[in-house]
């Protein structure tokens, strides 16, 4: 698990990145990008998106 914050150019609220990799069937993999306006941690963010992407 990563955590990145950054700033875009002509967005005046900080962004909070993450990225997982979420299993698939028959052990295969997909890279999967989280991002929020709220300054969540990396951990936290990873957590809400396997939520959501199990939904």
């Amino acid at each position: 698990m990563t955590e990145l914050k950054t700033a875009l150019t002509g967005i005046e609220v900080p962004l909070a990145v993450s990225w997982f990799w979420l299993k698939r069937s028959e052990g295969k993999r997909k890279l999967r990008f989280v991002v929020s306006t709220y300054s969540y941690s990396g951990v936290y963010l990873v957590r809400l998106g396997r939520q959501r992407a199990r939904h």
